[in-house]
């Protein structure tokens, strides 16, 4: 048997989670790469907390934003 226990030890207002591999490290600047009908565009994201497998991104993300999982660009 096994479990998984999540302990919240601090709250972030208006974060949004997303997988870690949706942000990308570009010129010094973090990024993820937003899908906008037709294409993914690079948009740069401010960072909150990081853990293993999640980010909460405090700035450059909306709710319902579709993020890229893969460098769309080809240039990782």
């Amino acid at each position: 048997m096994t479990v998984q226990i999540t302990v919240i030890v601090d709250r972030v207002p208006d974060a949004i989670a997303i997988p870690a591999p949706a942000s990308f490290l570009k010129s010094g600047q973090t990024v993820a790469y937003v899908w906008n009908g037709a294409a993914f565009k690079e948009r740069a994201i401010q960072v909150e907390r990081r853990s293993r497998d999640r980010i909460l991104v405090s700035g450059g993300l909306q709710p319902g934003d579709l993020v890229a999982l893969k460098d769309p660009t080809g240039k990782e």
